[in-house]
């Protein structure tokens, strides 16, 4: 049986955009010798316990993977072997090449998620703002964790409200729930977005500046 990959299949889907990244994603999985285990969805969001519980009932094996439906497979997740910790991976934006320090895929072991991640799951919004957030932050407490990049690619594109904007509803409920499992797990707490000089909006100011700074340094024009 090949091993599956997870992600959203949304129909009716709210932009061409999306749209074609979706069915680009499905392309490149089919292309990588890999099977797409398809979460129907239409254009509301979706909780991410759902699409993550989703995913581990669809697995072919010892472990299984969730993306975001508008990334680009270059290599496959699968060819890393280490089941005794999380993966996540970083996507290389198109067409700077900008490593982002966000994480749109991940690889779980089945005995982990099971045993521990999938104990306290919080109520959180797919799509928007920290989601990537609270998998990186259980993974590490709770489990081991390893990032990788140059595993898959994204269009770069406008951010939507709910992974930005501080009074987008989707937002707020993400935070606050975040927020709720970081206290009960000792993970501590973060603050909305604040406005930077230079920066504009940022979750995270340290990140934000620092990659800013490596954008105006002469080998990168």
């Amino acid at each position: 049986m090949k091993s599956r990959i997870t992600f959203q299949w949304i129909d009716p889907c709210p932009s061409d955009r999306l749209r074609a990244a979706q069915q680009r994603l499905l392309e490149s999985v089919e292309a990588l010798g890999l099977e797409a285990a398809l979460f129907p969805a239409g254009p509301e969001m979706i909780k991410l316990a759902d699409i993550l519980s989703y995913a581990r009932r669809s697995s072919s094996g010892d472990s299984f993977v969730w993306c975001n439906s508008d990334v680009l497979l270059t290599q496959s997740p699968f060819t890393i072997t280490d089941r005794t910790k999380v993966h996540g991976f970083h996507r290389r934006e198109l067409p700077s090449g900008d490593i982002c320090g966000g994480t749109d895929m991940y690889l779980f072991p089945n005995a982990i998620w099971d045993n521990i991640l999938s104990k306290d799951v919080p109520d959180l919004w797919c799509g928007a703002t920290h989601v990537d957030w609270w998998l990186t932050r259980a993974s590490s407490l709770l489990s081991d964790y390893e990032s990788h990049i140059g595993f898959i690619d994204h269009v770069s594109h406008d951010e939507s409200g709910a992974s930005k904007i501080a009074s987008d509803p989707h937002y707020r409920h993400n935070l606050r729930e975040y927020n709720a499992w970081a206290r009960r797990n000792g993970a501590g707490t973060l603050e909305g977005r604040v406005s930077l000089p230079l920066i504009g909006s940022s979750m995270s100011p340290l990140r934000d500046y620092v990659a800013w700074a490596m954008k105006k340094m002469p080998w990168r024009r």
